[in-house]
């Protein structure tokens, strides 16, 4: 019985067709093979745009990082409000499906264990799901130089990590451009054949 690649052979493909069908298993996404691939340009474009970021960080008027930090302050802020409603609003349904379920008249004696389950299931769900405990108490509201030097290690690290993506990134592309060359240039004929 033919496999996916050994199919093909029945309608007499070259040897090089059936290299080049069966080298599909070895490209990312079992593609056909191409002619070369290209550096992927996300993470050089991501280090580039944090590099600029960095610039205009280290270049910011006092008037831009005091506008930033209360941007920033008031972000915080809203998160935690909208933290606190969700809870609030997660909390009322679920109380309210716990009253249902004490209030359920169970049809036997063989369905209190799934009542008790129902409410274990319930009462963890609220324990978890709405513990205030980070969103009783707003943030201490950071200084402008404090929210400069957390944007400039952000942008640091993502600098770090964007680089080291980038430069994995051109060598798998290289490597695999090495493959390909290779794999093309064994199924030329060979010179005096």
């Amino acid at each position: 019985m033919p496999t996916e690649y050994t199919a093909m052979i029945q309608t007499g493909p070259t040897f090089e067709e059936f290299v080049l069908f069966c080298a599909r298993d070895f490209m990312p996404g079992n593609q056909p093979v191409p002619e070369r691939f290209e550096v992927d340009p996300y993470h050089g474009k991501a280090l580039e745009d944090n590099r600029a970021k960095l610039v205009e960080l280290e270049t910011m008027s006092v008037e831009d990082r005091v506008a930033g930090c209360a941007a920033y302050n008031a972000k915080v802020e809203a998160h935690r409000i909208e933290g606190l409603t969700r809870m609030n609003t997660l909390r009322e349904r679920y109380t309210e499906m716990r009253g249902k379920i004490k209030d359920w008249s169970i049809p036997s004696e063989r369905h209190i264990r799934l009542r008790e389950f129902m409410l274990e299931q319930i009462d963890a769900s609220i324990a978890h799901d709405c513990d205030h405990t980070n969103f009783d108490t707003p943030a201490k509201p950071l200084l402008p130089i404090e929210w400069l030097e957390r944007q400039k290690i952000d942008v640091l690290n993502n600098i770090e990590y964007h680089n080291k993506k980038s430069v994995a990134e051109i060598q798998t592309t290289t490597e695999r451009n090495q493959w390909i060359d290779q794999l093309r240039a064994s199924l030329q004929p060979k010179k005096g054949s």
